[in-house]
């Protein structure tokens, strides 16, 4: 009675698992799992590791899957203790990482399959594996894949890593260098090794340059630079060889109050009302500084359409002077008169009102006796322009023969009728022209004359006179520039600032300052084209009649540069002397 109840072991149906006679309640038994069965009776097919304790009861500590089967009896792989379905599987291909020969490139225990990771260049290795040596800006990221938008120079380098002297975030080696020296051309400004005396970013040498007057001194610069001195400038790539700046008695440019071979009026004008009575008039006086006597052949040129002209020839003996009147030839000094009445000489037109308006140019050439032209550097002129109320004088245009070769008398050139104003024969005509003038508003207004220096005055040529465009560049007294301001004209044109078509910008409302500076230059521009493709961009010399609130003045407009011209002329046959003085041609070749 095993159990002590009273009742012999063989008089009880007692379990007895082991069928070893003694009841199961009578021998010493663990029960794990709290079943009744005895651990021993339950291990049959469930004790996988031998240790008779069931599986089920083996499992504390001892299944990291949570599968019911103790860890010991699973697989591992590297027999670390630790079983294949508990250790690392990244890639959860079912073996431990491991137990296989997968790639660490950083050594960190985690296969780089398994690592998230950037591969930009898809070389199969992380990035952050590649940029030893390789990721000049520290950034993480290869050189090679940094490039977007950040290799202006397409070297294979990102920008950020590239000389910058500047540090505005562009590589040098992308950034303007004008004058090829290696350096960026900010760089070459902030340090002082280039001017930039305008501002404008740029380094001085990499502008056009050209010519700029301070006084009479030449000095070679911008344009910006020059004006922001007080210089004139003489217009892109003009030189200072020779010197346009010089004021003496052999200039290398014609200009008013010298002495010349050639002069020229830029403005006569005449004047009838409908009754004939002369409204306004000009008054022409040339004038022989040298004791020897010099023939001179003219031309007025009315200033309209096609520039129609009479022609004369006067001889004016030594140290004279002579003086007359536009309007009727009647001479005022002097002993001879070379034009009459112009009207009705076939120049000029007939107004609306019945009034007669001529105006236009003279021009005068000292030749010999056979038309050739001579040097005759001693002549000089001015005219003066009358109304009731008021007048107003300039001085003609003079260019003297400087070819030093040629002495007094001798004849220019190869003595046909060709005068060439080029700085060899004769001096040079401008290729621009300045002005100094106040804004436009008011009774304020000014007259600007221009004459196109290329002259075809010979009666065989049906030449017609090309056209060009008169293009103005403007600044106010601040240096603040306006451009666009133009005119189209054909030989010659007079016109008032207040009438140039827009943008206008002689106007006070434009510029807001009491005075203002404009420099003119030709253009052979399409927009002149008048339908016979005749365009060119000649030397202009130009009058400004200034109407101000305290009176009318004329002068010659300021010139700088030079820019060749030519005149031709018809050499003529004389007739029979009318006079010692007087050599009519104008009556028989009165018009071309």
């Amino acid at each position: 009675d095993c159990n002590a109840d009273g009742t012999p072991d063989d008089c009880q149906d007692l379990a007895d698992c082991d069928q070893n006679g003694t009841p199961d309640v009578c021998e010493p038994s663990d029960y794990c799992n709290g079943s009744g069965v005895p651990d021993r009776c339950e291990l049959d097919g469930a004790d996988c590791n031998g240790n008779g304790v069931p599986d089920e009861c083996d499992l504390e500590g001892n299944d990291c899957d949570a599968n019911g089967v103790p860890d010991d009896c699973q697989s591992d792989c590297d027999s670390d203790g630790l079983i294949d379905a508990c250790e690392v599987d990244c890639n959860a291909d079912g073996t431990p990482d491991d137990c296989q020969n997968l790639s660490d490139c950083d050594a960190n225990g985690t296969p780089d399959i398994c690592e998230p990771s950037e591969d930009c260049n898809g070389s199969g290795i992380p990035d952050r594996c590649e940029i030893e040596g390789n990721d000049c800006n520290l950034n993480g990221i290869p050189d090679e894949c940094d490039l977007q938008d950040n290799d202006c120079d397409s070297n294979g380098v990102p920008d950020d890593c590239q000389s910058d002297c500047d540090d505005d975030g562009t590589p040098d080696a992308c950034e303007a260098d004008c004058n090829d020296n290696g350096q960026p051309d900010d760089c070459d400004i902030a340090e002082g090794s280039s001017e930039d005396c305008d501002g404008n970013g740029q380094p001085d040498e990499c502008e056009p340059q050209g010519s700029c007057c301070l006084g009479e001194s030449c000095v070679v610069a911008i344009e910006a630079c020059c004006l922001s001195q007080g210089g004139v400038y003489g217009g892109d790539n003009t030189g200072c060889t020779p010197n346009p700046c010089e004021t003496d008695d052999d200039p290398t440019r014609g200009d008013a109050g010298l002495k010349g071979s050639v002069l020229v009026f830029p403005d006569v004008v005449v004047e009838h009302d409908s009754n004939g009575d002369v409204r306004l008039d000009t008054l022409i006086q040339i004038s022989n500084d040298h004791p020897d006597a010099v023939q001179l052949h003219m031309y007025l040129v009315d200033g309209a359409g096609d520039c129609v002209f009479l022609d004369q020839t006067i001889v004016l003996t030594g140290n004279q002077p002579t003086w007359w009147r536009a309007s009727d030839g009647d001479r005022l000094g002097g002993s001879v008169a070379p034009f009459g009445a112009l009207y009705p000489n076939g120049l000029g037109m007939e107004e609306t009102d019945g009034s007669y308006l001529a105006r236009g140019f003279l021009v005068v050439v000292a030749t010999d006796s056979e038309f050739r032209p001579i040097r005759h550097n001693h002549l000089s002129g001015a005219a003066v322009i009358v109304d009731e109320m008021s007048a107003s004088e300039y001085s003609a245009m003079a260019w003297p023969v400087v070819n030093a070769s040629v002495p007094q008398g001798g004849i220019v050139g190869d003595g046909s009728g060709t005068v060439n104003l080029d700085g060899v024969d004769y001096a040079s005509t401008a290729n621009r022209l300045l002005l100094g003038f106040e804004p436009v508003q008011g009774m304020i207004d000014h007259e600007v004359v221009l004459l196109g220096m290329d002259l075809d005055l010979r009666h065989s040529s049906a030449a017609v006179p090309a056209s060009t465009k008169a293009e103005w560049e403007i600044w106010n007294a601040n240096e603040v520039k306006f451009s666009g301001t133009g005119r189209c004209i054909r030989c010659w044109d007079a016109t008032w600032l207040s009438e140039y078509d827009q943008p206008n910008h002689f106007l006070a409302s434009t510029l807001q300052t009491a005075v203002a500076k404009g420099r003119l230059d030709t253009e052979a521009s399409a927009q002149c084209d008048s339908g016979d493709g005749l365009l060119a961009a000649p030397a202009l010399v130009g009058v400004v009649h200034r109407e101000l609130s305290y009176g009318t003045t004329r002068m010659v407009m300021t010139q700088t540069g030079w820019q060749p011209s030519t005149i031709r002329f018809d050499q003529l046959e004389l007739p029979e002397e009318a006079g010692a003085m007087l050599r009519d041609l104008g009556r028989l070749l009165n018009r071309r």
